[in-house]
Protein backbone atom coordinates (compact mmCIF):
# COMPACT_ATOMS: atom_id res chain seq x y z
CA UNK A 1 0.00 0.00 0.00
CA UNK A 2 1.57 3.57 -0.96
CA UNK A 3 2.40 5.60 2.22
CA UNK A 4 1.63 8.86 2.54
CA UNK A 5 3.35 11.54 4.84
CA UNK A 6 3.32 14.83 5.85
CA UNK A 7 5.99 16.73 3.86
CA UNK A 8 8.74 18.53 5.70
CA UNK A 9 10.99 20.60 3.73
CA UNK A 10 14.67 21.34 5.55
CA UNK A 11 18.45 21.49 4.60
CA UNK A 12 21.82 20.73 6.24
CA UNK A 13 22.30 24.67 7.80
CA UNK A 14 18.55 23.34 9.15
CA UNK A 15 19.40 19.58 10.81
CA UNK A 16 22.62 20.31 12.56
CA UNK A 17 20.55 22.31 14.93
CA UNK A 18 18.58 19.22 15.31
CA UNK A 19 21.47 17.03 15.63
CA UNK A 20 23.92 17.28 18.44
CA UNK A 21 27.59 16.85 17.97
CA UNK A 22 29.01 14.06 19.08
CA UNK A 23 26.39 11.77 18.47
CA UNK A 24 26.72 8.42 16.24
CA UNK A 25 24.95 6.64 12.78
CA UNK A 26 25.22 3.59 11.82
CA UNK A 27 25.03 2.89 7.92
CA UNK A 28 24.34 -0.47 6.56
CA UNK A 29 24.61 -1.38 2.56
CA UNK A 30 23.87 -4.48 0.58
CA UNK A 31 27.52 -5.81 0.61
CA UNK A 32 28.11 -9.55 -1.69
CA UNK A 33 25.32 -11.56 0.13
CA UNK A 34 25.48 -9.40 3.43
CA UNK A 35 25.95 -5.78 4.37
CA UNK A 36 28.80 -3.24 4.91
CA UNK A 37 28.52 -1.27 7.99
CA UNK A 38 29.91 1.73 8.81
CA UNK A 39 30.00 3.58 11.89
CA UNK A 40 29.64 7.60 11.51
CA UNK A 41 31.02 10.58 14.25
CA UNK A 42 29.82 13.87 13.66
CA UNK A 43 31.99 16.05 14.62
CA UNK A 44 31.84 19.91 15.78
CA UNK A 45 31.30 21.44 12.43
CA UNK A 46 28.28 18.36 12.24
CA UNK A 47 30.36 16.88 8.98
CA UNK A 48 30.63 13.27 9.36
CA UNK A 49 33.70 11.53 10.51
CA UNK A 50 34.66 7.61 10.01
CA UNK A 51 35.37 5.26 13.23
CA UNK A 52 34.69 2.15 11.67
CA UNK A 53 34.06 -0.32 8.65
CA UNK A 54 32.69 -3.91 9.53
CA UNK A 55 31.50 -6.06 6.72
CA UNK A 56 28.61 -8.24 8.99
CA UNK A 57 28.92 -11.73 7.61
CA UNK A 58 26.32 -14.35 8.51
CA UNK A 59 27.72 -16.08 11.47
CA UNK A 60 29.32 -12.72 13.27
CA UNK A 61 26.78 -9.95 12.39
CA UNK A 62 25.19 -9.96 15.58
CA UNK A 63 28.70 -9.89 17.59
CA UNK A 64 29.95 -6.70 15.31
CA UNK A 65 26.68 -5.15 15.34
CA UNK A 66 26.47 -5.52 19.78
CA UNK A 67 30.42 -4.48 19.76
CA UNK A 68 30.22 -1.17 17.47
CA UNK A 69 28.08 0.33 20.23
CA UNK A 70 24.73 0.23 18.57
CA UNK A 71 21.41 0.26 20.50
CA UNK A 72 18.38 0.17 19.54
CA UNK A 73 16.72 3.96 18.71
CA UNK A 74 20.13 4.65 17.61
CA UNK A 75 20.14 6.32 14.34
CA UNK A 76 20.47 3.15 11.58
CA UNK A 77 20.52 3.82 8.16
CA UNK A 78 19.86 1.39 4.81
CA UNK A 79 21.73 2.47 1.54
CA UNK A 80 20.31 0.77 -1.19
CA UNK A 81 21.42 0.89 -4.54
CA UNK A 82 20.00 3.22 -7.45
CA UNK A 83 19.40 0.75 -10.01
CA UNK A 84 16.54 -1.06 -8.00
CA UNK A 85 14.78 2.00 -7.60
CA UNK A 86 12.49 4.80 -9.85
CA UNK A 87 13.38 8.45 -9.79
CA UNK A 88 12.01 11.63 -11.28
CA UNK A 89 11.62 15.07 -11.44
CA UNK A 90 7.77 16.34 -11.20
CA UNK A 91 6.88 19.75 -11.75
CA UNK A 92 3.38 20.57 -9.97
CA UNK A 93 1.55 23.26 -8.91
CA UNK A 94 2.75 25.07 -5.90
CA UNK A 95 0.52 24.06 -2.73
CA UNK A 96 0.02 23.54 0.75
CA UNK A 97 2.89 21.19 2.07
CA UNK A 98 -0.01 18.79 3.22
CA UNK A 99 -1.11 18.89 0.03
CA UNK A 100 1.64 17.63 -1.94
CA UNK A 101 1.58 13.79 -0.40
CA UNK A 102 -2.23 14.05 -2.15
CA UNK A 103 -0.45 14.93 -5.78
CA UNK A 104 2.37 12.45 -5.25
CA UNK A 105 0.07 9.58 -4.16
CA UNK A 106 -1.56 10.00 -7.61
CA UNK A 107 1.52 10.41 -9.75
CA UNK A 108 3.28 7.24 -8.31
CA UNK A 109 0.58 5.58 -10.10
CA UNK A 110 1.93 6.54 -13.74
CA UNK A 111 5.58 6.07 -12.36
CA UNK A 112 5.71 2.28 -10.85
CA UNK A 113 5.64 -0.81 -13.07
CA UNK A 114 4.51 -2.92 -10.21
CA UNK A 115 1.56 -1.52 -9.23
CA UNK A 116 0.34 1.36 -6.40
CA UNK A 117 -0.03 -1.50 -3.54
CA UNK A 118 3.27 -2.82 -3.84
CA UNK A 119 5.31 0.66 -4.10
CA UNK A 120 7.20 2.51 -0.82
CA UNK A 121 7.50 5.95 -1.96
CA UNK A 122 8.96 9.44 -1.15
CA UNK A 123 9.55 12.62 -2.47
CA UNK A 124 11.53 15.62 -1.84
CA UNK A 125 11.18 19.37 -2.70
CA UNK A 126 14.03 20.84 -4.93
CA UNK A 127 12.75 24.43 -5.14
CA UNK A 128 9.53 26.91 -6.17
CA UNK A 129 9.54 29.03 -8.96
CA UNK A 130 7.99 32.53 -9.61
CA UNK A 131 5.36 31.19 -11.99
CA UNK A 132 3.43 29.08 -8.94
CA UNK A 133 4.86 25.54 -9.32
CA UNK A 134 7.31 23.60 -7.56
CA UNK A 135 10.28 20.84 -8.28
CA UNK A 136 9.82 17.73 -6.98
CA UNK A 137 11.81 14.48 -6.91
CA UNK A 138 10.27 11.45 -6.57
CA UNK A 139 11.84 8.34 -5.36
CA UNK A 140 9.89 4.75 -5.51
CA UNK A 141 11.28 1.09 -4.54
CA UNK A 142 9.20 -2.28 -4.62
CA UNK A 143 7.74 -3.22 -1.31
CA UNK A 144 8.84 -6.62 -1.45
CA UNK A 145 12.65 -5.94 -2.26
CA UNK A 146 12.96 -3.63 1.06
CA UNK A 147 10.67 -5.68 3.04
CA UNK A 148 13.65 -8.13 2.50
CA UNK A 149 16.81 -5.99 3.48
CA UNK A 150 14.74 -4.46 6.78
CA UNK A 151 13.77 -8.23 7.61
CA UNK A 152 17.40 -9.83 7.51
CA UNK A 153 18.56 -6.17 9.43
CA UNK A 154 16.29 -7.01 11.88
CA UNK A 155 17.45 -10.02 12.53
CA UNK A 156 20.83 -8.94 13.03
CA UNK A 157 19.48 -6.64 15.90
CA UNK A 158 19.19 -3.81 13.71
CA UNK A 159 16.06 -1.32 13.82
CA UNK A 160 16.14 1.19 10.66
CA UNK A 161 15.78 4.44 11.08
CA UNK A 162 15.91 5.54 7.40
CA UNK A 163 16.25 4.04 3.95
CA UNK A 164 17.68 5.82 1.46
CA UNK A 165 19.42 5.56 -2.61
CA UNK A 166 22.86 6.28 -3.26
CA UNK A 167 21.41 9.06 -5.39
CA UNK A 168 21.06 11.11 -2.25
CA UNK A 169 23.84 10.05 -0.54
CA UNK A 170 25.91 10.92 -3.68
CA UNK A 171 24.26 14.33 -3.99
CA UNK A 172 25.13 14.81 -0.31
CA UNK A 173 28.54 14.57 -0.92
CA UNK A 174 28.57 16.70 -3.70
CA UNK A 175 26.81 19.55 -2.00
CA UNK A 176 30.48 19.82 -0.27
CA UNK A 177 31.99 21.38 -3.80
CA UNK A 178 31.85 24.99 -4.42
CA UNK A 179 28.60 26.87 -5.59
CA UNK A 180 29.81 26.73 -9.24
CA UNK A 181 30.41 23.32 -9.91
CA UNK A 182 27.75 21.30 -11.98
CA UNK A 183 29.64 17.95 -11.04
CA UNK A 184 28.51 14.07 -12.24
CA UNK A 185 29.77 11.17 -10.30
CA UNK A 186 30.22 8.43 -11.48
CA UNK A 187 30.05 5.74 -9.05
CA UNK A 188 30.68 1.92 -9.28
CA UNK A 189 30.80 -0.63 -6.40
CA UNK A 190 29.58 -4.34 -5.37
CA UNK A 191 28.59 -4.60 -8.82
CA UNK A 192 26.36 -2.05 -10.10
CA UNK A 193 27.61 1.29 -11.30
CA UNK A 194 25.51 4.68 -11.13
CA UNK A 195 26.09 8.27 -12.67
CA UNK A 196 24.24 11.18 -11.43
CA UNK A 197 24.44 14.62 -12.72
CA UNK A 198 23.50 17.55 -10.23
CA UNK A 199 22.50 21.28 -10.77
CA UNK A 200 21.76 24.14 -8.50
CA UNK A 201 23.07 20.98 -5.75
CA UNK A 202 19.79 19.08 -6.53
CA UNK A 203 19.86 15.97 -8.42
CA UNK A 204 19.06 16.45 -12.32
CA UNK A 205 19.75 13.45 -13.76
CA UNK A 206 20.67 9.76 -12.57
CA UNK A 207 21.09 6.55 -14.24
CA UNK A 208 21.83 3.14 -12.25
CA UNK A 209 22.87 -0.32 -13.84
CA UNK A 210 23.24 -3.38 -12.52
CA UNK A 211 26.82 -4.16 -14.72
CA UNK A 212 30.18 -4.57 -14.00
CA UNK A 213 30.49 -2.95 -17.60
CA UNK A 214 33.83 -0.77 -18.26
CA UNK A 215 33.12 2.61 -16.24
CA UNK A 216 34.26 4.35 -19.46
CA UNK A 217 31.24 2.47 -21.26
CA UNK A 218 28.79 3.25 -18.82
CA UNK A 219 29.75 6.67 -18.59
CA UNK A 220 29.43 7.90 -22.37
CA UNK A 221 25.80 5.52 -22.07
CA UNK A 222 24.50 7.22 -19.37
CA UNK A 223 25.89 10.56 -20.74
CA UNK A 224 23.96 9.96 -24.11
CA UNK A 225 20.67 9.49 -22.26
CA UNK A 226 21.05 12.50 -20.41
CA UNK A 227 21.82 14.74 -23.81
CA UNK A 228 18.85 13.16 -25.63
CA UNK A 229 16.38 13.78 -22.06
CA UNK A 230 17.79 17.35 -21.50
CA UNK A 231 19.89 18.80 -24.22
CA UNK A 232 22.29 21.36 -23.43
CA UNK A 233 21.55 21.64 -19.67
CA UNK A 234 23.29 17.80 -19.34
CA UNK A 235 26.29 19.56 -19.66
CA UNK A 236 28.36 19.11 -16.16
CA UNK A 237 31.63 21.19 -15.16
CA UNK A 238 33.62 18.17 -13.52
CA UNK A 239 33.02 14.18 -13.20
CA UNK A 240 33.96 12.50 -10.07
CA UNK A 241 34.77 9.33 -9.74
CA UNK A 242 34.56 6.86 -6.44
CA UNK A 243 35.02 3.20 -7.56
CA UNK A 244 34.04 0.63 -4.33
CA UNK A 245 35.51 -2.46 -5.96
CA UNK A 246 39.03 -2.74 -5.48
CA UNK A 247 39.08 -5.54 -8.57
CA UNK A 248 37.54 -3.36 -11.25
CA UNK A 249 40.04 -0.51 -12.92
CA UNK A 250 39.31 3.25 -11.84
CA UNK A 251 37.14 5.02 -13.75
CA UNK A 252 39.37 7.88 -13.63
CA UNK A 253 41.80 5.70 -15.36
CA UNK A 254 39.36 5.41 -17.96
CA UNK A 255 37.02 8.34 -18.48
CA UNK A 256 39.25 11.57 -19.96
CA UNK A 257 38.75 14.71 -17.01
CA UNK A 258 37.56 12.19 -13.84
CA UNK A 259 38.85 13.40 -11.13
CA UNK A 260 39.30 10.49 -7.49
CA UNK A 261 38.16 12.06 -3.95
CA UNK A 262 41.55 12.45 -3.31
CA UNK A 263 42.73 14.74 -5.97
CA UNK A 264 39.72 16.83 -5.42
CA UNK A 265 41.78 18.17 -1.82
CA UNK A 266 38.93 19.84 -0.37
CA UNK A 267 38.66 21.27 3.48
CA UNK A 268 35.60 20.01 3.88
CA UNK A 269 35.89 16.60 2.12
CA UNK A 270 35.61 13.86 4.61
CA UNK A 271 38.96 11.89 4.53
CA UNK A 272 37.22 8.75 3.56
CA UNK A 273 38.54 6.51 0.69
CA UNK A 274 36.25 5.25 -2.12
CA UNK A 275 34.73 2.26 -0.08
CA UNK A 276 33.35 4.53 2.93
CA UNK A 277 32.53 7.86 0.55
CA UNK A 278 29.08 6.46 0.51
CA UNK A 279 28.67 6.21 4.14
CA UNK A 280 29.85 9.47 4.71
CA UNK A 281 27.36 10.63 1.98
CA UNK A 282 24.47 9.16 3.90
CA UNK A 283 25.34 10.50 6.88
CA UNK A 284 24.99 14.05 5.27
CA UNK A 285 21.99 13.55 3.45
CA UNK A 286 20.20 12.62 6.60
CA UNK A 287 21.40 15.67 8.41
CA UNK A 288 19.28 17.60 5.54
CA UNK A 289 16.79 15.18 4.05
CA UNK A 290 12.79 15.68 4.96
CA UNK A 291 10.99 13.06 6.32
CA UNK A 292 8.91 12.40 3.35
CA UNK A 293 11.92 11.28 1.70
CA UNK A 294 12.35 8.31 4.00
CA UNK A 295 11.77 4.59 2.27
CA UNK A 296 10.97 2.69 5.15
CA UNK A 297 7.56 0.12 5.57
CA UNK A 298 4.69 1.29 6.93
CA UNK A 299 4.74 -1.47 9.64
CA UNK A 300 8.62 0.39 10.99
CA UNK A 301 7.69 3.90 10.66
CA UNK A 302 4.63 3.17 12.81
CA UNK A 303 7.32 0.77 15.54
CA UNK A 304 9.49 3.80 15.28
CA UNK A 305 6.50 6.51 16.49
CA UNK A 306 5.13 4.01 18.89
CA UNK A 307 8.95 4.24 20.27
CA UNK A 308 8.52 7.69 20.40
CA UNK A 309 5.17 7.81 21.89
CA UNK A 310 6.64 5.62 24.71
CA UNK A 311 9.58 7.70 25.56
CA UNK A 312 7.49 10.77 25.25
CA UNK A 313 5.64 9.00 28.23
CA UNK A 314 8.05 7.75 29.98
CA UNK A 315 9.90 11.32 30.24
CA UNK A 316 6.87 12.68 31.18
CA UNK A 317 6.40 10.18 33.52
CA UNK A 318 9.89 10.60 35.00
CA UNK A 319 9.37 14.75 34.48
CA UNK A 320 5.82 13.93 36.20
CA UNK A 321 7.03 11.98 39.35
CA UNK A 322 10.05 14.30 39.65
CA UNK A 323 6.77 17.10 39.87
CA UNK A 324 5.03 15.19 42.60
CA UNK A 325 8.40 14.90 44.29
CA UNK A 326 9.16 18.69 43.96
CA UNK A 327 5.56 18.77 45.21
CA UNK A 328 5.89 16.68 48.38
CA UNK A 329 9.49 18.66 49.13
CA UNK A 330 8.10 21.78 48.90
CA UNK A 331 4.81 21.23 51.19
CA UNK A 332 7.48 19.47 53.44
CA UNK A 333 9.52 22.41 53.82
CA UNK A 334 6.30 24.73 53.89
CA UNK A 335 5.12 22.87 56.94
CA UNK A 336 8.69 22.76 58.49
CA UNK A 337 8.88 26.74 58.00
CA UNK A 338 5.29 26.76 59.60
CA UNK A 339 5.96 24.56 62.62
CA UNK A 340 8.85 26.39 63.08
CA UNK A 341 7.53 29.52 63.56
CA UNK A 342 4.93 27.76 66.06
CA UNK A 343 7.45 26.66 67.66
CA UNK A 344 8.96 30.06 67.67
CA UNK A 345 6.01 31.63 68.53
CA UNK A 346 5.17 29.79 71.66
CA UNK A 347 8.71 30.02 72.88
CA UNK A 348 8.38 34.05 72.73
CA UNK A 349 4.68 34.02 74.86
CA UNK A 350 6.98 31.52 77.14
CA UNK A 351 9.71 34.22 77.40
CA UNK A 352 6.67 36.91 77.47
CA UNK A 353 4.66 34.81 80.22
CA UNK A 354 8.29 34.88 82.20
CA UNK A 355 9.38 38.51 81.58
CA UNK A 356 5.50 39.77 83.15
CA UNK A 357 6.54 37.75 86.16
CA UNK A 358 9.73 39.13 86.23
CA UNK A 359 8.21 42.84 85.89
CA UNK A 360 5.53 42.48 88.14
CA UNK A 361 8.33 41.57 90.52
CA UNK A 362 10.57 44.42 89.88
CA UNK A 363 7.00 46.61 89.65
CA UNK A 364 6.26 45.84 93.25
CA UNK A 365 10.13 46.28 94.38
CA UNK A 366 10.41 49.44 92.83
CA UNK A 367 7.12 50.24 94.57
CA UNK A 368 8.36 49.57 97.82
CA UNK A 369 11.31 51.01 97.06
CA UNK A 370 9.28 54.21 96.42
CA UNK A 371 7.93 54.12 99.85
CA UNK A 372 11.03 53.87 101.39
CA UNK A 373 12.16 56.39 99.51
CA UNK A 374 9.19 58.80 100.57
CA UNK A 375 9.52 57.43 104.24
CA UNK A 376 12.62 59.10 104.16
CA UNK A 377 12.85 61.64 102.19
CA UNK A 378 9.35 63.33 103.12
CA UNK A 379 10.08 64.48 106.52
CA UNK A 380 13.62 65.80 105.39
CA UNK A 381 11.62 67.87 102.47
CA UNK A 382 8.78 69.09 105.13
CA UNK A 383 11.49 70.40 107.44
CA UNK A 384 13.22 72.21 104.26
CA UNK A 385 10.12 74.18 103.42
CA UNK A 386 9.56 75.13 106.72
CA UNK A 387 12.95 76.34 107.07
CA UNK A 388 12.06 78.68 103.84
CA UNK A 389 8.91 79.51 105.46
CA UNK A 390 9.55 80.75 108.77
CA UNK A 391 9.99 84.11 109.49
CA UNK A 392 12.22 85.45 112.30
CA UNK A 393 9.33 86.96 114.54
CA UNK A 394 8.36 82.73 114.65
CA UNK A 395 10.81 80.64 116.68
CA UNK A 396 10.09 76.60 116.04
CA UNK A 397 10.97 74.78 119.17
CA UNK A 398 8.74 71.41 118.97
CA UNK A 399 8.17 69.22 115.51
CA UNK A 400 6.25 66.03 115.10
CA UNK A 401 5.75 64.25 111.72
CA UNK A 402 4.19 61.16 110.77
CA UNK A 403 3.83 59.48 108.02
CA UNK A 404 -0.08 59.01 107.41
CA UNK A 405 -0.67 62.02 109.89
CA UNK A 406 -0.10 65.33 110.20
CA UNK A 407 2.77 67.23 111.16
CA UNK A 408 2.33 68.96 114.68
CA UNK A 409 4.64 73.03 115.01
CA UNK A 410 5.12 73.89 118.76
CA UNK A 411 7.07 77.30 118.70
CA UNK A 412 6.75 81.16 119.95
CA UNK A 413 5.82 84.20 117.86
CA UNK A 414 6.79 88.24 118.51
CA UNK A 415 2.84 89.05 118.59
CA UNK A 416 -0.69 87.18 117.45
CA UNK A 417 -0.14 89.27 114.83
CA UNK A 418 2.85 87.66 113.34
CA UNK A 419 1.75 84.23 114.28
CA UNK A 420 -1.76 84.46 111.83
CA UNK A 421 0.90 85.86 109.43
CA UNK A 422 3.14 82.48 109.37
CA UNK A 423 -0.40 80.39 109.25
CA UNK A 424 -1.39 82.25 105.76
CA UNK A 425 1.97 81.44 104.69
CA UNK A 426 1.62 78.10 105.46
CA UNK A 427 -1.95 77.70 104.46
CA UNK A 428 -0.46 79.01 100.53
CA UNK A 429 2.20 77.17 100.54
CA UNK A 430 2.24 73.86 98.30
CA UNK A 431 3.40 71.32 101.33
CA UNK A 432 0.42 71.98 103.22
CA UNK A 433 -4.03 71.99 102.65
CA UNK A 434 -5.02 72.88 106.59
CA UNK A 435 -3.78 75.03 109.44
CA UNK A 436 -4.89 74.76 112.65
CA UNK A 437 -4.32 76.68 115.91
CA UNK A 438 -4.58 74.53 118.65
CA UNK A 439 -7.25 76.52 121.45
CA UNK A 440 -4.80 76.91 124.14
CA UNK A 441 -3.00 79.59 122.45
CA UNK A 442 -2.28 81.88 125.81
CA UNK A 443 -1.77 85.92 124.62
CA UNK A 444 1.66 87.35 126.00
CA UNK A 445 1.20 88.84 129.35
CA UNK A 446 3.18 92.23 128.80
CA UNK A 447 4.14 94.05 125.87
CA UNK A 448 7.60 92.09 125.71
CA UNK A 449 6.08 88.60 126.31
CA UNK A 450 5.92 86.18 123.71
CA UNK A 451 2.97 84.03 122.54
CA UNK A 452 3.51 79.98 122.40
CA UNK A 453 1.73 78.05 120.62
CA UNK A 454 1.00 74.72 118.61
CA UNK A 455 -0.48 74.55 115.38
CA UNK A 456 -1.43 71.21 113.58
CA UNK A 457 -0.65 70.90 109.87
CA UNK A 458 -2.23 68.59 107.08
CA UNK A 459 0.08 67.71 104.07
CA UNK A 460 -1.55 67.95 100.87
CA UNK A 461 -1.50 64.24 100.07
CA UNK A 462 -2.04 63.11 103.36
CA UNK A 463 -5.61 62.29 104.57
Amino acid sequence: MARLVHTRESNISHAKKRHSTGKKIWIFSPFERSYRMMTIQLRDDAIPSLIKVEDLGASDGLDLVSQSGYRQGDTAILILPRYQAILKTLRIPSVETKRIALMMAHEIRSLVPWGEEDALWGYRIIQRDEEGYGTVLVSALQQEYVANHYDALVQSGIELTNITLSTHALNALAALLPDQERPAILHIGNGIAEYVRLSDRNVAFSRGVNSGADPSVLYQQSLDLDVRRHGDDSRHTSLICINEDPAAPHAKNAVPGATSLEELKLDDWPNASDAEAIGIGAALNHLGSPETENLLPETALHMIQRRKVLNSAKWFSISFSCLIALVVVLGWFYVSQEQAIIENTRAELELLEQTEGDLLIQHEELNQYKKEYKSVSRPLEVILALYDLTPQQIAINRYRYSENGPVILGGEATSMNALFAYMETLQKSSLFSKIDLDNNVKPPTSINSLVDFKITCTLRDTK
